[in-house]
């Protein structure tokens, strides 16, 4: 099943990418204005392989929510990743799902600790063909409403058939009661 990420879903995806990865950057800038004295070309090499690294990522997320398969797991584990920006560290959490009969682990990573619950039942999304990689919405400070658009016109259209199929049901069966019976 396809669905369709929003616009507001899709910015706070990318936002998290370069917010994450911001302090990065700037170490290899600095790094490179020191060592390299304002070389201009040097400086383009790293900023488009770091670019190129990031769009990777965010086309992968954004394909793991529209094309992924959703399942409910429990947290198994979580721990520090070693990053963190503005005083707040970024933990990476694993689940234990099942595909195909074999478990595997999938890891998100989140800056909300808060988020972090033992006991919550979590819904990730996640693809066969990224197993070690899930995304679960709550991490992202999303919800599903939010995340996803409802395809309006297949809603609207089966339901104008659903209308359509029940006023000729109605009227055949109030053709049917009322053909033969003597009272009127």
């Amino acid at each position: 099943m396809k669905r369709i990420l929003t616009k507001n879903a899709k910015r706070k995806i990318r936002q998290g990418f370069f917010l994450s990865t911001f302090s990065f950057l700037a170490i290899v800038i600095i790094v490179a204005i020191k060592l390299f004295s304002f070389s201009a070309i040097l400086l383009l090499i790293p900023l488009l392989i770091i670019r190129m690294v990031l769009v990777k990522r965010y086309k992968r997320d954004c394909y793991i929510l529209e094309n992924g398969i959703t399942k409910e797991a429990y947290l198994s584990k979580y721990g520090k990743t070693g990053t963190s920006i503005n005083d707040k560290y970024q933990y990476a959490a694993s689940f234990q799902i099942t595909h195909n009969a074999t478990e595997i682990t999938v890891i998100d990573k989140t800056f909300y600790k808060e988020k972090l619950q033992d006991d919550y039942k979590y819904t990730l999304y996640y693809s066969p063909k990224y197993p070690k990689k899930c995304i679960i919405l709550e991490f992202r400070d999303l919800t599903a409403e939010e995340a996803f658009s409802s395809d309006q016109g297949s809603a609207n259209s089966s339901l104008k058939a659903e209308n359509k199929q029940r006023f000729f049901s109605n009227s055949k069966s109030k053709k049917d009661s009322n053909s033969g019976s003597p009272f009127l």
